[in-house]
């Protein structure tokens, strides 16, 4: 009887194996498959934004470049009225679309008119790439490096998208080339937006059919593997979520993440941090409900959407709404997420942000001040439609901001919490700037506060303006 109970076991493990080796096999066809989708998707959209912009910068010219001139060919560099004329219709249309410099040339290669000193007057030009195109009556772009023309010696070079536009009078004769810089900050958001929601789709795609393939091997071979199993795909998942960047110009920020110590599975703290463009940079830390591979995969399409959305809006009260809206159609209200979300402004040194249900970040000024930075919101996920508040708050160099999830705040000795007025106290105390210290502070007191055994994740993450 005992040998065929044996011969039972090793049948099931053999089918286990088999079962496994199969999903792994799918999981790596779609892996292989998924990565030329995912950068043939993007260019696909940086494409259709340029196509787009293109059709938008024509429109315009067509439009209000006539409209300036009367229709007429302008063949020598613009003086009088007509320079006014055209440089107020060129100066609304820089502002309006954040073009970098405007020219006008004439059909014989003269340049007429440049919203820039960069370029002089009266100078000419070869017939030659984009300009002879242009000639022939094609829309034309292409990508160039290029500094700014308001900088004294160019500053920082940057890619810049160059278009060449025919305008042609009323009978269909071209009489001048406009000629547009407009940087491409836009298009590489477009391109890591589309690249972060196919990623996102990949990887909930991932923990679902490794579940699936999980699944089907404690069927055959039993349960006693489930909480085991479960929680190596939480950690790798997890580990996916909290990767972050090296450095950021205009900022010093340090981070830690620490589990729970007796945790039987994974839960769904995380943060981010991510420059949006060269003067905003996006900063974010959440909770999410429930644990393992179901917070894991919501922690992720949260903080995704979020970053996603980021790029079209400075708003983080709408982005918080739209979120909220997006992820209770998608889960329902079975899961929440606590989510405390800001936009640094590296300019004004203005930071704009909302909480949704989230315990306050902490601002510690150069001096010993410090501040709560309170909003009272439902978290995301509760209702499908919340109107969230926003605030402003204007910092300084070496101004410190203290984001933590309700784990460090709740961890406990017995019966005894931690508490977010024992937290501010010992941050008002601390005299360095230095972030890594701050962070090594904060956590090691906590740390010591629990003796070393956490009831729940813990993750911090400490940011100061150097600018």
């Amino acid at each position: 009887m005992k040998e065929v109970r044996q011969k039972s076991v090793e049948r099931k493990s053999i089918l286990g194996y088999i079962f496994n080796r199969y999903v792994l096999f799918i999981l790596i066809v779609f892996l292989a498959l998924g990565i030329p989708a995912t950068i043939y998707f993007s260019n696909l959209v940086a494409n259709l934004f340029i196509e787009s912009f293109e059709k938008t910068a024509v429109a315009i010219v067509e439009t209000d470049f006539k409209n300036a001139t009367n229709g007429k060919p302008i063949n020598e560099p613009v003086t009088g009225n007509e320079l006014k004329s055209i440089s107020s219709f060129v100066d609304e249309t820089e502002k309006k679309f954040d073009f970098q410099e405007i020219n006008i040339w004439s059909v014989d290669g003269t340049l007429v008119f440049s919203s820039t000193s960069n370029e002089p007057l009266g100078q000419k030009r070869k017939k030659e790439g984009g300009f002879a195109e242009a000639l022939k009556g094609k829309i034309t772009s292409e990508i160039e490096l290029r500094g700014d023309p308001e900088v004294k010696g160019g500053g920082e070079k940057i890619n810049v998208l160059e278009v060449y536009i025919p305008i042609r009078n009323q009978s269909g004769k071209i009489i001048n080339i406009f000629e547009i810089y407009a940087p491409l900050a836009p298009i590489k958001n477009l391109i890591t937006t589309s690249r972060t929601i196919m990623i996102s789709f990949f990887i909930v795609f991932f923990v679902i059919v490794a579940a699936i393939g999980q699944l089907g091997v404690i069927i055959i071979t039993g349960k006693d593997q489930r909480l085991e199993i479960e929680k190596d795909i939480s950690n790798t998942l997890q580990d996916t979520l909290i990767t972050m960047p090296t450095k950021i110009r205009g900022i010093e920020f340090s981070y830690d993440y620490h589990s729970a110590s007796k945790a039987a599975r994974v839960g769904g703290d995380f943060y981010d941090i991510y420059q949006l463009d060269r003067d905003r940079v996006f900063m974010i830390i959440g909770d999410v409900s429930g644990l393992g591979i179901k917070a894991s995969s919501l922690t992720d399409r949260v903080k995704n959407t979020i970053r996603a959305y980021s790029f079209d809006s400075d708003s983080p009260s709408k982005i918080l709404k739209k979120t909220t809206t997006l992820i209770n159609e998608m889960y329902g209200s079975s899961n929440f997420v606590s989510v405390f979300f800001g936009i640094l402004d590296l300019k004004t040194s203005t930071l704009k942000y909302s909480s949704a249900g989230h315990p306050p970040v902490i601002l510690k000024r150069g001096t010993s001040e410090v501040k709560k930075l309170i909003t009272f919101d439902l978290p995301i996920g509760i209702k499908r439609e919340v109107n969230y508040h926003e605030l402003e708050e204007t910092l300084k160099k070496d101004d410190i901001l203290i984001f933590y999830t309700d784990g460090l705040i709740e961890a406990r000795r017995g019966s005894e919490f931690f508490g977010e007025d024992r937290l501010v106290d010992f941050i008002r105390e601390i005299t360095t700037k230095d972030t890594k210290k701050i962070l090594n502070l904060i956590v090691d007191e906590v740390l010591e506060f629990t003796s070393n055994e956490l009831n729940d994740d813990v993750a911090v993450m400490v940011i100061s303006l150097k600018v």
